[in-house]
């Protein structure tokens, strides 16, 4: 059993849900999202699961009770990804951190590596892998896939106050945008 959190979205008149692909285990058969008001959505195919990356596209049925997300429409353009990843920015994610929620965690951007991880100084405990990351204007620009855990010479120390997101501009767009 994994739990982690995911965006419904929309591209090209098709659903989907993005996530982590560290949140999805065995075949697409025996992947099922909750939602509250429809309860088990089942997997219908799985579109890409990308390990190196850490994301996960996933195939679904259209979900009455909920509003999706509009790829591209959503992404930041060219243009506004300087500004999307400054430092500081305030950002959002929903999810169901500790399998509580939903709720929706504030932070602000602290950084952003040479290896395309978004630092984010929030909260953030298991089950909220698969959150999707947005700035104030609605832009999504994000997935939250870890906390930071760093070692000394005390062991391991886990700073759950760093959140660690893969940007969208590392995810894989064209497998769902024709």
């Amino acid at each position: 059993v994994s739990v982690s959190t995911g965006t419904y979205i929309e591209a090209n008149g098709e659903y989907y849900i993005v996530t982590v692909s560290h949140g999805i285990l065995g075949p697409c058969e025996e992947l099922a999202f909750w939602t509250e008001e429809e309860e088990f959505m089942m997997c219908k195919e799985y579109i890409v699961i990308d390990t190196n990356v850490d994301y996960a596209i996933v195939k679904v049925d259209r979900i009455p009770s909920r509003t999706p997300i509009k790829i591209p429409e959503a992404l930041p353009d060219t243009s506004e990804w300087k500004q999307s990843l400054s430092v500081q920015k305030q950002v959002y994610y929903t999810g169901f951190p500790n399998n509580s929620g939903p709720v929706t965690i504030d932070g602000r951007i602290i950084g952003v590596t040479m290896g395309n991880f978004i630092y984010v100084h929030t909260h953030a405990w298991s089950g909220a892998s698969g959150s999707s990351v947005f700035t104030s204007d609605g832009k999504f620009i994000g997935i939250v896939f870890a906390i930071d855990v760093g070692e000394s010479e005390f062991g391991v120390d886990v700073f759950e106050n760093v959140v660690i997101a893969v940007p969208t501009f590392a995810i894989d767009w064209s497998t769902i945008i024709k």
